[in-house]
């Protein structure tokens, strides 16, 4: 493999792993925006949830 390969190896590399970052990120999106729905209702007196949440609010934090 000479030198004009391997950069076009990097390449493809380099965007299939934006697509999965971009991927993972609505992921996450989706995710944040259904337990917010899920605590605003009014059977959220769960503490599951709340935990749920909190945790959530760290991961956040810490990214």
């Amino acid at each position: 493999m000479d030198d004009e390969e391997r950069l076009q190896s990097c390449q493809r590399e380099i965007f299939r792993l934006r697509n999965v970052i971009r991927f993972l990120e609505e992921d996450e999106r989706l995710y944040e925006s259904r337990l917010r729905e899920e605590a605003e209702k009014e059977s959220a007196e769960q503490p599951g949830l709340k935990r749920a949440i909190e945790i959530w609010q760290e991961i956040q934090k810490e990214s």
